[in-house]
């Protein structure tokens, strides 16, 4: 049974429609967490996760702003939700209250080619944007793994970074405006825009607020012309130092590959005999140069020079092809074994410094790589550093030893990013995985700046509450 008033119920079923509106045990439990790895060991073992009192599917904006207004009237929390594949916790509705599944929110609202811009609702999926993309010779660039499961709306409330953002920029640099609504159902429009210097660049705001700003209903996002040529290169390294050696001088020389993949050892064993690359020793490099033939092509020609620089030896580009066939299997690769009794398995991406990865990269293996099994490759570079994306697998000695595994994993790979200056996140969201350590993230002042724009956004605490350590 909802534990909702009448008052309110009826107030959602104004706003909404009677088919808007589910008390149902089975509509409530499909929304009740997110692919958190903790949160499914947890239900595997039995135990029921709290979820919310009731779900409410809009179908329109203005529909949004009267759900987000009756609900602190009320006393109520509520979640937005998309699509659900977030990893870190952030769509759990923690203290119950009412989520806010805006898959209904699908359209796409216009083009304006000439500037290349697309708007759309939060709740479309990424591959079915991507699809009218291509279709008019266009690409937003933005492929994380989970395209086909996920939307909008969670590419921009966790900052995500898709597979090529090295070239293309994450969802920050790709959204021109957005419109959303707070948590008193104020509705706030932010215009597209080139660029603006007018004072602090609201958008930011609102991507990774995780709905806890308030609800996003629409974004307009930036275009790119689909490349003409792409030009692939596979070479290993003798070591995983050498290959961050080459990543690093390639990017501080202005080259910005679209696709950009260095693994360690221990992943490269794994990749060569999935990708066909030889005996699986040293660090494998995977990238690709697109955009215009003649640019595509020189680009790609100084990558390769920069590598073998730093004694790397080439590798049938081939692997890239093959890379590309099976880039979105590591989605389902969790549903797959996280059943198993006992299992633990997660990821987990880390940010640092040119000066600071390879110290990063000891760390975690240090403190865990007697206990789990972990890869690591490096993706998404900058000039200034790149992102370390690891992985990890295990199983606990009985049920009741996974969820311990899994919170020690997290502590141990955190305690690594302290011991190291590095960022505790890089496009998974913060959310309940990383809420224990946010306040040294953010650094002197940071939560306390949070906790101030929350208060002043979210006086009554209704939107997502529960998140950030706050």
């Amino acid at each position: 049974m909802s534990a909702l008033g009448t008052s309110l119920l009826d107030e959602l079923r104004a706003a909404a429609g009677d088919g808007g509106v589910s008390t149902d045990p089975a509509d409530r439990d499909a929304v009740a967490h997110d692919l958190w790895p903790r949160a499914l060991i947890r239900e595997r073992a039995g135990e029921r996760l709290p979820g919310p009192d009731a779900v409410v599917w809009p179908r329109t904006r203005e529909q949004v702003a009267r759900i987000c207004a009756a609900c602190p009237r009320a006393g109520v929390p509520f979640t937005a939700f998309g699509a659900g594949t977030g990893v870190c916790g952030a769509a759990m509705p923690v203290r119950g209250g009412v989520v806010i599944d805006l898959k209904r929110l699908d359209r796409i609202l216009g083009w304006e080619l000439e500037s290349g811009w697309v708007r759309v609702e939060p709740g479309l999926l990424g591959s079915r944007l991507e699809d009218a993309c291509r279709e008019r010779g266009r690409t937003t660039g933005h492929h994380p793994s989970s395209l086909a499961l996920s939307t909008v709306g969670g590419f921009v409330a966790t900052r995500s970074a898709g597979q090529l953002s090295t070239r293309y920029g994450r969802i920050d640099d790709l959204v021109a405006g957005l419109e959303a609504v707070l948590p008193d159902g104020t509705e706030v429009s932010l215009r597209p825009e080139p660029s603006t210097g007018a004072g602090p660049d609201l958008r930011r705001l609102f991507l990774g607020s995780e709905g806890g700003f308030g609800v996003v209903v629409e974004v307009t996002l930036r275009l790119h012309p689909l490349p003409e040529h792409r030009v692939d290169h596979a070479a290993v390294f003798p070591g995983f130092a050498e290959g961050i050696a080459a990543v690093r001088e390639l990017m501080q020389a202005g080259l910005r590959p679209s696709l950009l993949r260095l693994y360690d050892p221990a992943d490269t064993a794994l990749q060569a005999a999935e990708l066909g690359v030889g005996e699986g020793s040293g660090a494998l490099l995977l990238t690709s140069c697109e955009g215009r033939r003649r640019v595509a092509e020189a680009e790609a020609a100084e990558l390769a020079a920069i590598c073998a620089a730093h004694g790397a030896a080439v590798r049938d580009p081939a692997a890239v092809e093959a890379w590309y066939a099976r880039r979105d299997d590591i989605g389902f690769a969790q549903a797959r074994y996280l059943p198993l009794a006992g299992a633990v398995l997660d990821t987990i991406e880390l940010a640092a410094s040119w000066s600071r990865l390879a110290a990063l990269h000891a760390a975690v293996r240090r403190r865990l790589g007697g206990r789990l099994i972990v890869l690591c490759h490096l993706s998404h570079g900058y000039p200034d550093g790149a992102c370390l994306y690891f992985s990890f697998a295990g199983v606990a000695g009985e049920e009741a030893e996974a969820v311990p595994l899994h919170e020690l994993l997290w502590e141990e790979v955190m305690a690594a990013a302290a011991e190291t200056g590095a960022s505790i996140a890089h496009h998974h969201g913060a959310g309940l995985a990383r809420a224990p350590y946010m306040e040294a993230e953010l650094g002197r002042g940071g939560l306390e700046v949070l906790r101030r724009l929350k208060a002043a956004l979210d006086p009554a605490g209704v939107a997502n509450p529960g998140k950030w350590g706050l």
